[in-house]
């Protein structure tokens, strides 16, 4: 609706000049308006226009860059006298007052105002928290990846994981992960780098800070590590590419706070620019999550080193539907300039619960590894006691899924991110190593995706524990090589031609047994999702194949493949192998002979021998014992390893 003129307020001077913290002229600075008690909302201010009554009130420019007396000026360019609308232009009656930011032309904060301005309108003070402790957890880069990152060392993150708020072309989004941090119930834990295309030629490299006696970072402790980031040749098409901190999760739990925020940052060579947001995740599958740009989010940097601030308001929660999954949380992502060639350096990335940023802000690596190093989703633990650790279910063979899945070990929505790492370990073998079941508890097939059988009330079956001896093997991403100079162990994975079914790596040694389980990755022939059995290993560097472990302890391979070439790696964590109880065979008999007695009669193809003597008679194929008793009836014999049993329980 119309404003209310009569509601307009505006200074006593004739001129409204702005100065910076030091007294100076806030020579083409910028100022921010936001509502008081919504401090990511803009609110507009006035000025008078017309040289004769009636005279008309038309809205400033928000952001206002100044003019280079630092005073504000119209679009034209023309000094004005500002005017303030402390109530609300919806209904012209509610109180709603202005936070003001005022910004140098290099965006380094230089004041706020809150409550302004204040004429004696009933207004409620915001309530704030005025906590110092960072909550960017690792913003000193412990225990990071201590390489060089090239774009090919990232990954692609499911649109289901993340979300499409920053490309509307649906492509996946690449990833990599940089360092640790905290991680309890995220869908992205840890310090990530995100971006949609690999095609800009970068790097990003954790570098040390020279030893000086001269601290480079005002009001800050310098941290070991700072990141630089690289763009030597740029892409087209980019839309996103950011780094990405996790903040707190649950959206609800800091909305509507008052936060600070501060980084240390210097541009090396280009126009280097980043931009802060605000990333309100809503949860795996929802379809509104977005990023919200922090008010004066925009900061251009210098070739030194300088420390930045911003402060606002965490958006509120209000109509915000979250999903079903539970993993809803804000994360903080910093922009990096897109489609042009640029390098930076930026550190001690900070947000405070507060608008009192500390000094000289520090944390041990003790401290940060206290977060970091807690057990994450999938962690196992074992216990002689039986108390029910929460966060954990015990590991009993039994099923998990949100709370209408009839799940027998838990049943609930914080089970989404165990229930997520085991269907995508398990999900493409064929030869299931682990069940859905329906809410009916009936055996069923996949919808196609982990959420989809979540949000379908799917419970999946835990690997199996039971009775079971843990076995060692190594991830996929961190497979150990076969020394090709030493022939050395060990041999999880080795590269491998196979010719007339026969399996044989092409140097080195394997350190395989018999029936143990194997899988694939460069094949043609051999199923990459797959999960076969090592038969008939010759104790080096050969073996064949079978599907089931049975089946390999006969030591007979029903695997044929008469050519093929890739890489073999051990059992992928979650396979079984061994059993309870087998039936001897004969090939499994120890050579040996049999006592006789006089009048034993034995036939050998056509001819009769009869024993004279009491003695031994080597038994040879084709030999048979006609006369005597016959012992032994084949029962399967035990073959369960002496053991302790302890309660197992698995980190959700």
């Amino acid at each position: 609706m119309p404003i209310n003129p009569d509601l307009l307020i505006t200074s006593p001077t004739l001129q409204c000049p702005y100065v910076d913290k030091l007294g100076n002229p806030l020579t083409n600075g910028t100022l921010f308006l936001f509502q008081d008690n919504s401090r990511t909302t803009f609110k507009n201010w006035y000025y008078q226009s017309g040289t004769v009554a009636p005279y008309a009130y038309i809205p400033l420019p928000n952001p206002m860059t100044l003019s280079a007396a630092g005073t504000p000026v119209d679009v034209n360019g023309n000094d004005i006298l500002p005017m303030y609308y402390p109530v609300s232009e919806t209904d012209n009656t509610t109180p709603q007052l202005y936070f003001v930011q005022a910004f140098d032309q290099f965006r380094t904060l230089q004041w706020t105002r809150e409550n302004f301005p204040f004429e004696g309108i009933n207004n409620e003070p915001t309530t704030t928290t005025n906590s110092t402790d960072n909550i960017i957890i690792n913003n000193r880069f412990w225990r990071n990846q201590g390489i060089t990152l090239t774009g090919s060392a990232q990954t692609p993150l499911p649109l289901n994981t993340y979300t499409t708020q920053y490309n509307n072309s649906g492509n996946s989004f690449y990833y990599a992960t940089l360092a640790p941090s905290q991680h309890d119930g995220l869908s992205m834990p840890d310090f990530i780098y995100i971006k949609n295309n690999i095609n800009a030629v970068e790097t990003i490299s954790f570098n040390k800070f020279s030893a000086t006696t001269v601290n480079s970072l005002s009001n800050d402790v310098i941290p070991e590590f700072y990141v630089n980031h690289n763009c030597t040749a740029a892409a087209t098409g980019e839309t996103l590419k950011c780094y990405q901190f996790p903040i707190s999760l649950h959206v609800d739990s800091i909305s509507n706070q008052i936060f600070s925020f501060t980084i240390q940052a210097q541009s090396v060579t280009g126009s280097a620019q980043i931009v802060v947001y605000l990333y309100q995740y809503l949860g795996a599958g929802a379809a509104n999550s977005q990023g919200t740009f922090i008010g004066a989010g925009i900061i251009n940097l210098t070739t030194a080193w300088e420390k930045f601030t911003l402060q606002g308001f965490f958006p509120g929660d209000q109509g915000l539907i979250t999903s079903n999954t539970g993993d809803d949380a804000y994360y903080l992502q910093i922009a990096v300039p897109m489609n042009q060639v640029f390098e930076l350096n930026f550190a001690l990335p900070s947000i405070y619960l507060s608008n009192i940023i500390p000094i000289n802000d520090f944390k041990t690596y003790d401290q940060i590894d206290s977060v970091i190093g807690t057990p994450r989703t999938g962690d196992i633990r074992t216990s002689l006691n039986s108390f029910f650790f929460y966060g954990w279910v015990p590991m009993n063979n039994g099923t998990i899924g949100n709370a209408l899945s009839n799940a027998d070990a838990r049943a609930n929505a914080d089970t989404w991110q165990l229930f997520n790492l085991i269907w995508n370990l398990f999900n493409s073998f064929p030869v299931g190593i682990t069940q859905l079941f329906n809410s009916s508890g009936v055996p069923v097939s996949s919808t196609g995706t982990a959420l989809g059988d979540f949000n379908a009330n799917y419970s999946l079956q835990l690997t199996k524990m039971m009775g079971q001896v843990i076995l060692g093997t190594v991830p996929l991403s961190a497979l150990l090589p076969v020394n090709s100079t030493t022939s050395s162990i060990p041999g999880y994975s080795a590269t491998v031609t196979v010719t007339s079914n026969i399996v044989t790596a092409t140097t080195g040694t394997l350190n395989y047994f018999n029936g143990m389980p194997v899988c694939f990755i460069g094949t043609t022939i051999l199923s990459t999702t797959t999960i076969y059995y090592v038969t008939a290993f010759n104790g080096t560097n050969a073996f064949s194949l079978s599907t089931t472990f049975a089946q390999a302890i006969t030591g007979t391979p029903n695997v044929t493949v008469a050519s093929d070439s890739g890489k073999v790696f051990s059992a992928e964590p979650g396979a079984q192998t061994g059993e309870y109880a087998h039936t001897l065979l004969a090939s499994q008999l120890a050579a040996h002979t049999h006592p006789t007695t006089n009048g034993s009669s034995f036939v050998n193809n056509s001819a009769s021998t009869t024993a004279s003597t009491g003695g031994t008679v080597s038994i040879y194929q084709g030999l048979e014992l006609t006369t005597g008793s016959n012992t032994g009836t084949g029962t399967p014999f035990n073959v369960t390893q002496p053991g302790t049993f302890y309660n197992i329980f698995i980190k959700l």
